[in-house]
């Protein structure tokens, strides 16, 4: 396998947080956001095919709400705003984009990616059925006898009421998987499991290198701490090491074919526990549901051994935006192929829809959206 080509998926992404205020019903209102084009930047060695786009909204504790006293945002929210807004994107000048081509996400089609809702769910409502986020190889991906690949999940921002009421740990099951060719069901998959957990400190307001979520719309937090979760954004029990990635499997000869990858999060111990501590704290039912934690988890990967070494995207992606053959996002397919030389920037922007509701003094619409453009990059390896 020396010398061959290695065909790592790759995804430049970011997220815009933007409120939008309520508006006089004359007021002809948009909102533009800019994305930091450093986030758009091909930095590597190699060139990147970018031929999809995801976009959902990030890091909000409940996908929907009723009660009129939960003045807030939410998953559902901001979802719908993705669905109505025009997307801006600049590319090289060989691609005659140069002038910020406009492209309005309501005249596309997003591919289904996730299960419907389940009615019968509305009861006792879970985040998800399926609870499942995969990333499909794109080209045959072929992993060397004595190479690896490391992985690894961040841990998540806590739900907190207030500075001292915060919602206990709950059992978060997750699982991480490598699927190879030729395996009966899960006959022949490397598989990595733990309990999530989250993160007890504060997170820097001025670097989304290191914290790249906002806090959701509910959260009311100061500078405190908390007694219960991990210490670090990156949770050290989330990590699928090269060792353990060359443990499993050790004596197959010759390399091996992945087809995909996926994260299983089984957070149904979380859903009924947040909507038990919805109930104790405004005494009201929450006709709504959790958020799935998958667009509140980051993730990192890159190749050991063989490859490019390099993390396939800016560490920090939400799962939804990079895992993106079965995922909660909206992915769309870019009717031409980008090609990103080492060097060349994508410059994106999005334009909201004004606020619904009318009149000043209106309640505002926060917005947390996150977008990732992805495909691969050919590494001779």
């Amino acid at each position: 396998m020396e010398g061959s080509i290695v065909y790592e998926p790759r995804s430049l992404w970011s997220i815009a947080n933007t409120t939008v205020q309520a508006q006089e019903p004359d007021a002809a209102h948009v909102t533009t956001v800019n994305f930091n084009r450093q986030h758009f930047t091909n930095r590597t060695k190699w060139p990147m095919y970018l031929d999809r786009v995801a976009m959902c909204g990030v890091n909000y504790i409940l996908d929907r709400a009723q009660p009129a006293s939960l003045n807030a945002n939410f998953l559902g929210q901001g979802n719908n705003v993705v669905a109505t807004m025009d997307f801006n994107v600049s590319a090289p000048f060989r691609y005659r984009m140069t002038s910020k081509s406009r492209v309005s996400l309501m005249s596309l089609t997003p591919r289904p990616t996730w299960e419907p809702t389940n009615p019968l769910q509305s009861e006792n409502p879970f985040a998800d059925m399926i609870g499942t986020c995969q990333l499909k190889f794109q080209n045959d991906f072929f992993v060397p006898k004595t190479a690896a690949i490391e992985w690894q999940l961040s841990s998540y921002t806590p739900f907190c009421f207030s500075d001292t009421t915060v919602l206990p740990p709950n059992l978060v099951f997750t699982r991480m998987l490598y699927q190879e060719e030729g395996g009966f069901f899960m006959g022949s998959a490397r598989v990595h499991k733990y309990v999530a957990n989250y993160f007890n400190g504060v997170p820097p307001q001025d670097s989304q290198e290191k914290w790249p979520y906002p806090w959701d719309g509910l959260a009311n937090i100061g500078n405190e701490t908390f007694s219960q979760g991990i210490d670090d954004w990156w949770d050290p029990k989330a990590l699928f090491s090269a060792k353990s990635f060359r443990n499993q499997n050790s004596t197959r000869d010759g390399s091996t074919k992945l087809t995909d990858m996926r994260v299983a999060i089984d957070q149904r111990q979380y859903d009924t526990a947040l909507a038990a501590f919805f109930q104790e704290v405004w005494e009201e039912p929450i006709d709504g549901r959790p958020s799935t934690l998958f667009t509140r988890i980051g993730s990192r990967v890159r190749t050991v051994g063989f490859g490019s070494g390099a993390w396939w995207w800016r560490p920090g992606a939400p799962i939804a935006l990079v895992f993106d053959t079965i995922t909660p996002a909206l992915v769309y397919t870019l009717p031409e192929v980008i090609t990103l030389e080492p060097g060349d920037t994508l410059e994106v922007s999005l334009t909201l829809p004004a606020n619904p509701f009318e009149g000043e003094g209106g309640p505002s619409i926060t917005s947390h959206i996150g977008i990732a453009f992805n495909g691969f990059s050919p590494v001779q390896g």
